[in-house]
Parts: structure tokens; sequence; C-alpha cells
């Protein structure tokens, strides 16, 4: 039989995470945030192409950009972050 070091994600299927990206901050006064109404627009700092941060569990775990599919969003990963306790 052939052993193999790679965990058995099988485990995991059906298993559903909750996850972040973090598309942008914005600020604004109290005042500003007293007076939103629905169809309001916060404008934010970010546009289509640039990275962002993708977080599970509050922490970061990969970075990406924004891409737009079909007039929807959506995020290409680019780099997966390096977890170990180096």
């Amino acid at each position: 039989s052939v052993v193999s070091d790679q965990p058995d994600f099988a485990l995991f299927d059906g298993i559903k995470v909750e996850l972040l990206v973090e598309l942008s901050n914005a600020e604004m006064t109290v005042r500003e945030l007293l007076e939103l109404e629905e169809e309001h627009v916060i404008k934010l700092d970010k546009l289509a192409g640039e990275p962002v941060d993708l977080k599970f569990n509050g922490e970061g775990f990969a970075k990406g950009e924004v891409v737009i599919i079909n007039e929807a969003f959506g995020v290409r990963i680019s780099n997966l972050m390096d977890h170990n306790d180096d």
C-alpha cells in the first residue's frame, strides 16, 4: 500500500465557512453616517483589478484582485499567504 503525507480533505466536504473579502475602507463623519439613507452610495478607493485581502476567521490567508464577471464582482486569487510559525 502507498502511504501519503497529504491530509484527506474529503473529511471537510460539506463544511461551510465564511470568507471575507476586504474590498476597501471608507472614512466619514458621524453626521455623514447618520444621514445615510437607502440608495446612497459610499465611494470606495479601490477599482476593478486592484489588490484585495481575503480573510478566513478574521485572519488574512490570501491576496487577490477584483474582477468583473457578467456585471458581478469576483476575486481572482493571486497569492496564498504562508502561515508557518517561522
